[in-house]
């Protein structure tokens, strides 16, 4: 059976609506695109109902990422977390996720269907994340009504003593024991890896190990580099796109497709491309550049390609 392939789509959208209403059309009109990763911020959108109406029945698998929100308000209090040691900053982390299990089903009750098949959720703060801290937060969330969709743990960085973090999360080993204990799957983003093993084998590295653990539930490529470009500084989180298109970046198609074998190998729930696109670049070249990720990681077929 195919792994549904999804697309962050987020972080490509056109500026305008009209242009994002094109986008998500042109998405929704690729077999390859099974589904959305979907950001919760305060809100997951101003226009709920205009939202529910881009999301075509064909997006059958889809993952509300929390992880924008949790960065700013990291930025707010850097206490905040799940896996705070600091009791007010984990209250207001289980409280933010929360608002995010209600905004899924306003978002599910717009479109009149279940929306959301997977939550990420992230084990902040910076520096200062502890395993039982996240364990307790779990127990509490796994308990609420998440309108038929599943947790999961999204893999950020690690923090690393004497390593500038992009996230600066628990490490792969205890998210995969917490993960184990409530029997949930962790998630692998490339480029997070990538950023944290300041190497691009690391992404296969933890695929392996979360597969052969047992936890492993899908991979989102999203690509990182070593060298400072038109995106950010060296080792900066910037989602860059496949080398094919952006030449600094570390994300080669033969290191997508040997990740996504790997992950095959083992029951994933899901495989996903997000990449940072600029608001003037055009619709047939965003559609490009997820492809050629899609493509690499095997989700395209001959018939699909155009």
């Amino acid at each position: 059976m195919a792994v549904p392939f999804i697309v962050g789509a987020y972080a490509s959208l056109p500026a305008s609506r009209s242009e994002q209403e094109d986008f998500y059309g042109a998405l929704a009109a690729q077999p390859w695109v099974n589904g959305l990763e979907i950001p919760f911020r305060a809100r997951i959108s101003d226009d709920v109902e205009w939202f529910a109406s881009q999301l075509s029945e064909h997006f059958s698998t889809n993952m509300l990422t929390p992880i924008p929100g949790v960065m700013h308000k990291l930025g707010e209090n850097s206490g905040f977390g799940l896996a705070s040691n600091d009791g007010g900053g984990r209250a207001a982390a289980l409280d933010y996720l929360l608002n995010a299990s209600w905004a899924i089903k306003e978002v599910n009750d717009a479109a009149n269907r279940q929306v959301f098949t997977h939550v990420a959720l992230h084990s902040a703060p910076t520096g200062g994340a502890h395993a039982d801290a996240f364990a307790r937060s779990l127990e509490v969330a796994s308990q609420w009504d998440w309108d038929g969709a599943r947790l999961v743990i999204e893999h950020q960085d690690e923090f690393i003593e004497g390593q500038d973090p992009q996230k600066g999360f628990l490490s792969l080993a205890d998210e995969m024991r917490v993960a184990a204990d409530h029997g949930i799957q962790v998630v692998i983003n490339w480029g997070r890896s990538a950023i944290e093993g300041r190497n691009p084998d690391t992404p296969l590295a933890h695929v392996q190990v979360a597969g052969d653990a047992g936890v492993l539930g899908g991979v989102i490529f999203s690509g990182a580099h070593d060298q400072p470009n038109s995106f950010g500084p060296a080792w900066n989180d910037d989602h860059v796109p496949l080398h094919e298109d952006e030449p600094t970046s570390l994300m080669t198609a033969a290191r997508v497709d040997a990740v996504a074998t790997a992950a095959r190998a083992y029951p994933v729930s899901l495989l996903g491309a997000k990449v940072s696109i600029g608001a003037d670049v055009p619709l047939s070249t965003r559609l490009d550049m997820l492809r050629h990720i899609a493509m690499s990681a095997g989700s395209v077929t001959g018939s699909q390609i155009g």
